[in-house]
């Protein structure tokens, strides 16, 4: 099958079946367009499997061009295994992935996010977007939403009776719960009621672009909250991380934990879950209890 064609179908897919959220379809397009450059360069018109010499191209080509860690190669690979089995054709290696280089995020640390927090209860919220932008980043820490999620709640879904949020979109396509607090109750209400002004069906809208809000957005805006913070690292998906370790930090079971950050597996919590140093001398503490005074 012709390469462009092989891309050219796939596009045509998600545009059609992605439409749901528009965030997972520009995020996926732009993964796509990226690897239609890659196999533009691919020496080979017609391909009919993804074989060891496609596999090898793909890793040095991203290696030259990009400055891409094997993780991110690792999911575009994936992604070339994905768009050729929706052409129906042949994954011919056995080829193991790369090592894996991530950088985990780290929750944020104590201090910083006292910073994190003040800043957002100075924003002036009658300016642009600013209180969208503090609703947004205290929930991304309330109920440990990814942002894409996030972006997809709708008013209709909010019960504000039980402090519960349905969404009909999540990551791993299921519908799910989550749960807020005091802490944003009355911010939740405050943005429902400006957003009675305006068409739309979700929580979060760009007042200055007049859309709904994007990742972008939010991207946007924690750069801005790091460099005015002059703080070394910030991202959204830190806020997710910062809420498993605060619950485990604070006695949760790992497996509520699990449940409550909608985890596929206890594996993956883990790896979210990080003990404090003073947890972890306060259990040391208490359990070394061995001698008397």
């Amino acid at each position: 099958m012709n390469k462009q064609k092989i891309i050219k179908n796939y596009l045509n897919h998600i545009e059609i079946y992605k439409r749901k959220n528009l965030d997972s379809l520009y995020k996926e397009t732009r993964q796509v367009l990226k690897l239609q450059e890659c196999i533009e360069e691919y020496e080979i018109e017609e391909i009919n499997q993804f074989d060891s010499d496609l596999f090898y191209f793909i890793i040095k080509w991203y290696r030259s061009n990009t400055r891409s860690k094997n993780a991110t190669i690792n999911k575009n690979l994936k992604l070339l295994e994905r768009i050729f089995k929706f052409n129906n054709l042949e994954i011919n290696h056995n080829l193991k992935k790369l090592s894996d280089d991530t950088i985990r995020f780290q929750p944020i640390e104590e201090k910083n996010l006292k910073l994190i927090l003040n800043y957002l209860n100075d924003l002036d919220i009658n300016y642009k977007n600013n209180q969208v932008y503090q609703l947004a980043f205290f929930l991304l820490l309330d109920t440990g939403c990814r942002a894409s999620e996030l972006l997809e709640i709708k008013t209709k879904n909010i019960n504000f009776s039980n402090n519960t949020i349905f969404l009909e979109y999540t990551k791993n396509g299921d519908n799910a719960h989550v749960f807020f607090t005091k802490f944003t109750h009355d911010k939740i209400m405050n943005l429902v009621e400006r957003n009675k002004s305006i068409d739309t069906d979700y929580l979060f809208y760009n007042y200055d672009k007049k859309r709904k809000m994007k990742v972008d957005d939010l991207d946007f805006f924690v750069r801005k909250i790091r460099d005015d913070l002059d703080l070394n690292r910030l991202h959204l998906h830190q806020f997710r991380k910062t809420l498993g370790t605060t619950l485990h930090n604070n006695g949760v079971d790992i497996y509520d934990i699990q449940q409550i950050l909608r985890h596929k597996t206890l594996e993956m919590t883990r790896i979210y879950v990080e003990s404090s140093v003073s947890r972890i001398k306060n259990i040391y503490d208490h359990a070394s209890d061995w001698y008397d005074d």
